[in-house]
């Protein structure tokens, strides 16, 4: 039953346009930090270069921080809040699936959602 409700998390996913929008408000950011100097997110003092390894690993902890801690919530917190909203709670409950399948597929799903999310800021 995990995989099932895995399968149908990370269907429905991809099918919002909210997790599109999502990658692409990451890969302009990543995309901001790196080609204009207005947009500064850490930087390299000194003999420290601007494209040194700890340079590049403080931006991308200060971008996956900022704007992470709300696209986090926002695609986390979705899914079993839809379900009590739609009330189909109490008819998943009464299926042969356990409550430890449903909710860690809904996290995976979501879990790997947000994987694909923040790989625009890689990009």
């Amino acid at each position: 039953m995990l995989l099932e409700v895995l399968r149908f998390e990370l269907w429905y996913r991809s099918k919002r346009p909210a997790t599109y929008i999502y990658f692409a408000i990451m890969l302009l950011v990543g995309f901001a930090a790196i080609a204009w100097e207005d947009f500064t997110v850490g930087g390299g003092t000194g003999q420290v270069k601007d494209n040194a390894p700890v340079v590049i690993a403080q931006m991308m902890i200060i971008l996956t921080a900022l704007p992470g801690f709300f696209l986090s919530s926002a695609i986390m917190g979705v899914p079993i809040l839809r379900d009590f909203e739609n009330n189909t709670s109490s008819m998943l409950f009464t299926s042969p699936m356990t409550k430890g399948s449903y909710l860690f597929g809904r996290f995976i799903g979501s879990f790997l959602t947000l994987l694909f999310v923040f790989s625009g800021l890689l990009l």
